[in-house]
């Protein structure tokens, strides 16, 4: 199985749209249910969900479970909804590159891309933007 960053992406944004904190699978229309567990373990295991691996009993196969993002997916999620930092992220790593990347690392350069963007709007992170002494 290849990592698909779209299917990631979708698998975090539809994370975040839970209404509640419930542990439960996540289906996605569109996509093959046994892609989806797959990377939603990926995920887990990453760092970016908050959830519990499925595994195999006497009854069958558990499925995995998530409750939220983590603090880390949380921020993922964001940087990638910016269609700046997306495109960006995309043509760093296309799928042949994708493949041979840690996804925390992928993970990692899409919130730093956001960082870029909000020092780049802000001034904060230039040596030469003065700050001023707020007491």
């Amino acid at each position: 199985m290849e990592r698909d960053l779209q299917l990631v992406k979708a698998i975090a944004l539809s994370v975040r749209e839970k209404p509640d904190l419930t542990p439960q699978a996540i289906n996605l229309p569109g996509f093959d249910a046994d892609l989806v567990s797959r990377h939603v373990e990926l995920m887990i295991h990453t760092g970016l969900l908050d959830g519990k691996v499925g595994g195999k009993t006497a009854a069958g196969p558990t499925p995995s479970v998530v409750r939220d993002l983590t603090s880390y997916g949380h921020d993922f999620v964001g940087a990638a909804t910016s269609h700046s930092v997306w495109s960006q992220l995309r043509e760093l790593f296309p799928d042949e590159k994708l493949q041979q990347v840690p996804l925390r690392v992928v993970a990692g350069v899409a919130i730093r891309l956001m960082e870029i963007i909000v020092e780049q709007a802000t001034g904060i992170g230039d040596p030469t933007h003065e700050t001023r002494d707020r007491r």
